[in-house]
């Protein structure tokens, strides 16, 4: 096959996961060239993104196949205001994962988050969905992805995780969830809260999460996060042909 042109490239993870090519849409412009690599596989998958002011891009988009399944919402705060919260309760407390969490870990990720875009795509399955969570977060075990890894542990087990990304005094929250058991307890605000306290190099705090998730959207709210930007995410699979 071609080597990818800029523009578009190739989503090794993700394709691994879901068992099919998967390629990245970053430049309109590359529309045919990138439609023509992925005819050329079987079971395919593109992906792009447009920012929610571009109406005439996201037209000529869905005119070419490619379907919106989310929208997703990145929000942000300077570390100064985010909401104050206790660290701990007398029904759980938090610490930072160790190698023998990783099968928890990967099955609450998998459980719980379910709001993805994956999930909300109709043409992949459940199971493949959850598997892109599942590894994802797996991935911080193998050293491939995250800088933290902190747990809300509970006297029944693990019920909760943040995994997070450290870029200078940029912090990134890249996956977190907590089960029902512990909603309402503080205990999604307390992982923020910790590793903000342990990591007081950070001046801001970004997330994503898709528009339709408006639990988490209402509960970044009260911990001082504000929209700053939205973008559409669109898919295309053999069968939009």
């Amino acid at each position: 096959m071609k080597e990818p042109a800029q523009g578009w490239s190739r989503d090794e993870f993700v394709g691994r996961c879901l068992q099919r090519p998967v390629y990245r849409l970053q430049d309109w412009h590359a529309a045919a060239e990138v439609l023509a690599a992925a005819r050329a596989q079987h079971n395919w998958m593109i992906e792009t993104r447009v920012p929610v002011d571009q109406v005439a891009l996201l037209a000529q988009a869905t005119a070419a196949g490619f379907r919106v399944i989310d929208t997703n919402v990145q929000l942000d705060c300077a570390r100064a205001e985010l909401a104050k919260l206790p660290l701990t309760s007398s029904a759980w407390r938090i610490r930072h994962a160790q190698p023998d969490d990783r099968d928890v870990v990967r099955e609450l990720c998998a459980a719980q988050m379910t709001t993805s875009r994956f999930h909300l795509d109709p043409r992949i399955d459940a199971e493949a969905s959850s598997r892109v969570k599942r590894e994802w977060v797996g991935n911080f075990f193998d050293g491939q992805r995250g800088d933290h890894l902190y747990l809300v542990d509970t006297r029944d087990g693990v019920a909760g995780f943040l995994l997070v990304l450290e870029r200078a005094a940029l912090g990134v929250i890249d996956l977190i969830a907590v089960e029902p058991r512990v909603r309402g307890t503080g205990a999604a605000g307390a992982l923020v809260a910790t590793w903000c306290a342990e990591s007081s190099h950070l001046e801001r705090i970004v997330v994503g999460t898709q528009i339709s998730n408006t639990r988490s959207l209402r509960a970044y709210g009260r911990l001082g996060f504000r929209v700053c930007s939205a973008t559409h995410v669109l898919h295309r699979h053999p069968a939009d042909d």
